[in-house]
């Protein structure tokens, strides 16, 4: 009897009898699984197997399952008490975030970086359909407050709304957050230091230029 197989990313596991499965629509770019059924912990067990044998990490953190390689993600966790869900990320797919000469650019808008920086792209992700957007880079040579006070007012100066910039409580994990808005579109810079780097994702929301 032919037996029902689930690829993941490059691992194949062969679903149980009795095993059901639905795929959502990609949500910032991850896909889950959900399957159903009274054998769905074999499958846990076989995709965590054949995803050590191929080179990924895994962790588990209160019955969640982590495994990682490079960019792709892969997560699994229990659904009530005969079900399964798989979350995965190939950012490896993904197209790398826009650097351009005059700083970085994302769904239509582009903005400046201080002098003297360096800019390393992350990657962007963007739904089909989607009107949101959003991107990774990494920064050198710059502090986190002056990157978000630089890019509210270039967004400020594009016409959109001050939102404000926001810096990190004291004690408190080091993110600065710049934000402006439209009627019609929302842009948010959120940055973190990372010591030797500084970490900025940056979002749009609403209609793009691109």
């Amino acid at each position: 009897m032919h037996m029902a197989t689930l690829r993941i990313l490059d691992i194949v596991v062969r679903l149980p009898q009795g095993t059901s499965w639905t795929t959502d629509t990609p949500k910032e770019c991850w896909i889950t699984h959900t399957l159903d059924g009274p054998s769905v912990q074999e499958v846990r067990t076989a995709l965590e197997r054949e995803a050590t044998k191929i080179g990924y990490d895994l962790r588990q953190i209160n019955r969640i399952s982590y495994l990682r390689r490079g960019e792709r993600r892969i997560e699994i966790y229990d659904i009530q008490s005969a079900g399964l869900g798989i979350r995965v990320d190939d950012a490896e797919a993904l197209p790398f975030a826009h650097v351009v000469e005059q700083g970085i650019r994302l769904a239509g808008i582009m903005l400046p970086i201080p002098e003297g920086a360096r800019v390393e792209p992350g990657r962007e992700r963007h739904d089909p359909g989607s009107t949101s957007w959003s991107a990774e880079w990494r920064m050198y040579d710059c502090a986190a407050d002056k990157v978000a006070s630089l890019m509210h007012d270039s967004l400020t100066q594009m016409g959109l709304r001050p939102g404000g910039v926001w810096s990190p409580p004291i004690g408190g994990i080091p993110r600065w957050k710049a934000e402006a808005f439209s009627a019609h579109q929302l842009v948010q810079a959120d940055i973190t230091d990372a010591g030797d780097h500084l970490d900025l994702i940056l979002t749009v929301m609403g209609p793009s230029d691109d």
